[in-house]
């Protein structure tokens, strides 16, 4: 088997915190092609670029999550809310300055998230919703995906969304996402490679199938899991959970029938566009 390196970092994401402010991203070689028209045309059209919003609910709670932007559009209702580990694409169009406002029902935790400035670019918004550590309070990590078409790798976006105990520092060692290769019971001897992924980045993959677990130095916190990547699709694996009511756990988007992963986004791909794209607060 071949022992090159299988994974590589993009680049490092911060997470965004409910009172972060936006960075502003810069991009070279984007131009208008400007064309005569009619006296009664304008003569410069502005650009657009094709932008899908993947939610993602990784509050631990029984009740599902409601989305409304701008206070009139409802982009999950409560009675079809999104479901604790539940991932979905959001047919809605989001601009900079929106507001999407998010609540909790059964719990009654409101939050408002406002989308800051965009990418300039065609791209995957990913928006992770989750609980604020040692309160009942959302909180918002948030992700651009823009497009790298000469990549032929698997784009993964691992996200910690735990608050449980272990999701602090033990013995001076933090959580880290494990990827081995993945291999039959006959050739369970044959040498294989892995990775420790920190959490909270964007990676570029080598398509294949892998056993996923959550590490905390020696300490396995989670089962593992099967995950078969392919060639320029994206995926997003989160830690869940809260070690009260709700088990530690991996929640993988997006599943098909095997257990495995996989979507074709075309050009798209999950590659980092900035530290941050959004402001996010709280009410």
């Amino acid at each position: 088997m071949r022992q090159a390196a299988m994974i590589a970092a993009i680049v490092a994401c911060s997470v965004q915190s409910v009172f972060s402010s936006s960075i502003a991203s810069h991009y070279e070689g984007l131009y208008v092609k400007r064309t005569l028209r009619a006296s009664d045309e304008g003569f410069v059209t502005a650009l657009r670029f094709n932008q899908t919003l993947l939610i993602c609910n990784a509050y631990p709670s029984k009740s599902e999550v409601g989305i409304k932007k701008n206070g009139k559009e409802v982009v999950a209702s409560t009675s079809r809310g999104l479901r604790f580990n539940e991932c979905r694409y959001i047919r809605s169009h989001v601009q900079t300055n929106d507001k999407l406002d998010i609540v909790v029902k059964d719990n009654d935790i409101h939050g408002t998230f406002d989308v800051g400035e965009l990418p300039s670019t065609d791209a995957v918004l990913l928006l992770v919703l989750s609980k604020q550590q040692g309160s009942p309070l959302l909180s918002f990590q948030s992700f651009a995906f823009p497009v790298n078409p000469e990549s032929e790798d698997a784009q993964l976006a691992i996200i910690d969304s735990y608050k449980g105990h272990a999701s602090n520092i033990t013995n001076g060692t933090v959580p880290h996402l494990k990827m081995q290769d993945h291999v039959s019971a006959k050739a369970a001897h044959s040498s294989r490679r892995a990775e420790q992924l920190n959490f909270n980045r964007v990676y570029a993959v080598e398509a294949g199938t892998y056993d996923t677990s959550v590490v905390q130095g020696d300490r396995v916190q989670t089962h593992s899991k099967v995950v078969q990547l392919k060639k320029r699709s994206n995926y997003v694996i989160i830690r869940t959970g809260d070690s009260i009511n709700f088990p530690e756990g991996l929640v993988v988007f997006p599943q098909n029938r095997g257990g495995a992963s996989q979507i074709s986004l075309g050009l798209w791909t999950i590659l980092l566009l900035a530290t941050s794209m959004f402001i996010a607060s709280t009410n």
